[in-house]
């Protein structure tokens, strides 16, 4: 089972261009203790679409990550997804009970781009290609 501490690569500020003048990034923050966390964010013409916190932190069972999804800023329940697999830069997390996604997998791809893929359950896959990026 993969450690928090195995994530190291995801941290950092990460930007992703979308069709019809949208934008999107996540910002993970480094490990501290067993868990570390993230914001996403949908923007089109500088307006919020869509946002989403996350958390992936150790259980018993290995990591899991846990998504609060907010479209146009209102929250709802937070939904966990368990470690699945991983290896060296990848982690894969399900819950088969969500409607969409029920998968959630994130892989390096080289030391400035991240590749990000949700699928399962009532919905198309969708891929998210991002690139590093300093904050601010």
């Amino acid at each position: 089972m993969a450690k928090i501490s195995d994530l190291s690569w995801l941290t950092g500020h990460w930007k992703r261009e979308l069709p019809n003048g949208m934008e999107g990034d996540e910002t993970w923050t480094p490990a501290t203790g067993s868990m570390m966390v993230g914001v996403g964010r949908t923007l089109r013409g500088g307006s919020l679409i869509f946002l989403e916190f996350m958390r992936a932190r150790e259980t018993e069972k290995g990591l899991e990550l846990r998504v609060w999804f907010a479209h146009k800023a209102e929250l709802s329940g937070g939904t966990a997804f368990a470690e699945k697999s991983s290896k060296p830069g990848e982690i894969l997390f399900e819950n088969l009970a969500n409607d969409f996604p029920q998968r959630i997998l994130y892989r390096s791809d080289g030391r400035d781009r991240l590749f990000a893929r949700i699928e399962g359950g009532k919905g198309n896959p969708e891929e998210f290609k991002f690139r590093r990026t300093r904050l601010g």
